[in-house]
């Protein structure tokens, strides 16, 4: 049995390779569009739940930048079209950057700052947005040292402080990672310590889902899904 859906809901995605995981904006299938990340594997689990969900889902994830980065394309990346949800992960490239000491980084106190102000903005301009940040993450794969986890960790700090200021949906992926560790080793779920493998993609996917799903249902974006 088919469910109407509520109309007119945009999403957006914004990161960095994690993110755009290959992704192809020219292509008019929207799983080439989606890349070969978390963001394709939500927006097809959504898609197949609440079918047919007439929502717009545009994924602006670019490999290899930096909070800076983002922030030049921030306003173009919004778009004009109402916005009702932006996903965000981002923060892994400001330790990667540092380790070969390349430009275009932040501190973690200008990395916090920076990011409110963007979403304070994104927020002035779509009064309707909703927020879910996610967590940077890293795990001891690759190149990846423990001191890396250090250098991550004021930043990871500073999206929770962001997530809980701004009453966004937190997504906790270090503990998602750490956890998923116990079970296999590191590079099975990140083969560098950074990227994703498949396994590690959709464990990325089933925590956008455990947290945000629900709240998409109790503020009526979403029907309630019937049992089958």
């Amino acid at each position: 049995m088919q469910q109407s859906s509520p109309s007119g809901r945009r999403l957006l995605f914004v990161g960095d390779s994690i993110t755009d995981a290959f992704r192809r904006p020219e292509e008019a299938n929207e799983s080439y569009r989606m890349g070969n990340g978390f963001a394709f594997m939500v927006v097809a689990s959504l898609r197949d739940r609440y079918a047919p969900l007439d929502w717009v889902f545009e994924n602006r994830g670019v490999a290899g930048e930096t909070l800076k980065m983002i922030e030049r394309r921030w306003e173009s990346d919004l778009g004009t079209e109402p916005l009702h949800w932006l996903s965000c992960l981002i923060g892994v490239n400001e330790v990667i950057r540092r380790h070969w000491e390349e430009p275009e980084r932040s501190e973690p106190p200008e990395f916090e700052e920076r990011y409110r102000r963007m979403l304070e903005a994104a927020r002035a301009r779509h009064p309707d947005l909703q927020l879910i940040l996610a967590e940077p993450f890293l795990v001891r794969a690759g190149i990846v040292t423990p001191e890396w986890r250090d250098w991550l960790r004021p930043y990871q700090a500073a999206v929770h402080r962001l997530a809980e200021g701004l009453g966004a949906v937190f997504l906790p992926l270090q503990s998602v990672f750490d956890a998923a560790c116990e079970i296999a080793p590191a590079e099975y779920w990140a083969f560098d310590g950074i990227h994703p493998t498949p396994p590690g993609f959709r464990r990325i996917a089933r925590c956008w889902l455990d947290r945000v799903e629900p709240v998409l249902i109790e503020r009526g974006h979403l029907p309630t899904p019937s049992a089958g």
